[in-house]
């Protein structure tokens, strides 16, 4: 298996926000390589899920008219600017090793691109909306397993939320030709937000209440 590091089939749906049985399907389908263990069981190169994630970022933001594209494009700018002072005082930031933040960034770029989709083609809404419950969902579990307060793990969104709208201030005369002070365009970030944390606070408490009944291990005698 050379010097690759291999994932298993549930470390590797983690790492793409998915449930295993869509990762199962993905494989058997051809659409992402996978490795059989003697035993039968599916084994994912790190490098081929990382590829694949962002040949899935790449792809929502393909399906952004060009405009919104080119806000995208400034609004990830932003991030990177607030985030070299942000950084050392955020713990929704810090608390993450460098390969969890690499994979937020990265899923913070797809959730960029889903906020423009989901103010620009309203008819997409509920496609769009199930992907964005799994990321944070997903980012509610993280929090939780990486000793992130829910008040910070919120802040994230807060701050992913003043990007957006600071973003839309600037240039939001791109969206469909609307002023930036646009109430429809500022409600649908608001409504997509709350999306957001209605899906992080889930994933938070469903990831707080399994750890409570764990069962705990007998002491030693």
């Amino acid at each position: 298996m050379g010097h690759k590091r291999w994932l298993t089939l549930r470390e590797a749906a983690e790492r793409l926000g998915v449930h295993p049985t869509t990762l199962r399907q993905w494989a058997d389908a051809g659409l992402i390589p996978a490795f059989r263990t003697p035993g039968g069981h599916r084994r994912f190169a790190r490098e081929d899920v990382e590829a694949f994630l962002r040949e899935r970022v790449q792809g929502h933001s393909g399906a952004l008219p060009q405009p919104a594209q080119h806000l995208l494009g400034e609004a990830l700018s932003t991030v990177r600017q607030r985030l070299s002072t942000e950084r050392q005082r955020a713990l929704w930031y810090r608390a993450f090793d460098e390969a969890t933040r690499q994979r937020k960034r990265e899923e913070g770029r797809m959730l960029f691109s889903l906020a423009l989709q989901y103010i620009t083609k309203p008819e997409e809404r509920e496609r769009i909306l199930a992907q964005v419950h799994r990321l944070g969902y997903r980012y509610g579990e993280e929090s939780v397993r990486f000793n992130v307060p829910l008040v910070e793990a919120l802040r994230a969104i807060f701050f992913f939320e003043s990007t957006l709208l600071d973003t839309l201030d600037v240039r939001g005369d791109l969206i469909n030709g609307q002023s930036p002070a646009s109430l429809r365009v500022e409600r649908g970030v608001q409504d997509f937000i709350r999306e957001v944390v209605y899906a992080v606070a889930t994933g938070y408490e469903d990831a707080i209440r399994r750890s409570l009944e764990a069962p705990r291990a007998e002491p030693e005698e």
